[in-house]
């Protein structure tokens, strides 16, 4: 979800977290931990720029002078032409809103040419990154929303669909949303109202 979805129309509703909040944490962290000198990688995909985005204005607003932002095609996996300018610019953190598959290479990359700040990053880092920067990926922060307690939500995904969800967080925002519409119709029935203000009151 994002800034947008509260002008995009009277009908148009959203479960999930704020793709904005998100980068403005990340920056957050990074400004409590130490960083002055910044830079924001992203890539050219309209997630990774609306948070990179979010990110750079926020950690700006904090003080951080951020010294390097680029944007590269998202089939790029070879950084060290990036990876060697944070280093000649004495960058003490880095924000890179990479897709699934790009994370990774970048950590492993940054580690072997001595890179030595923050690699700061969002939701998209996953277990698979992990395993291919395997040590690499030791001290990489990221923001994402934690879930709890859905095991059971899982056991029904690998019932119905015959294997692990990817994520189950992202698992819960489908199902919460279901449930959400189907209460919403319910009480627009009984109160003879449309589903849309329906839903407006189930959300305040």
């Amino acid at each position: 979800s994002n800034d947008y979805i509260k002008s995009a129309g009277p009908n148009i509703f959203t479960i999930g977290f704020s793709t904005e909040n998100a980068g403005q944490q990340v920056a957050s962290y990074a400004m409590a931990n130490g960083a002055k000198k910044v830079a924001v990688i992203s890539q050219k995909d309209e997630w990774s720029e609306l948070i990179a985005g979010a990110f750079d204005k926020k950690v700006r607003e904090l003080g951080a002078n951020v010294v390097l932002t680029d944007s590269l095609q998202p089939n790029i996996k070879d950084f060290r032409s990036q990876i060697t300018k944070l280093n000649a610019l004495h960058v003490d953190a880095v924000f890179i809103p990479f897709l699934p598959g790009a994370i990774g290479p970048f950590a492993n990359q940054a580690r072997q040419l001595g890179y030595k700040g923050m690699i700061l990053t969002a939701d998209s880092f996953s277990m698979d990154e992990v395993d291919q920067a395997k040590a690499n990926a030791e001290g990489i922060v990221f923001a994402n929303l934690h879930t709890t307690g859905s095991t059971v939500l899982s056991e029904e995904y690998v019932h119905e669909f015959g294997s692990e969800p990817t994520d189950s967080l992202f698992v819960t925002f489908g199902y919460n949303g279901v449930k959400t519409l189907v209460a919403a119709i319910g009480d627009a029935q009984k109160k003879n109202i449309s589903v849309s203000d329906s839903l407006r009151q189930t959300r305040s």
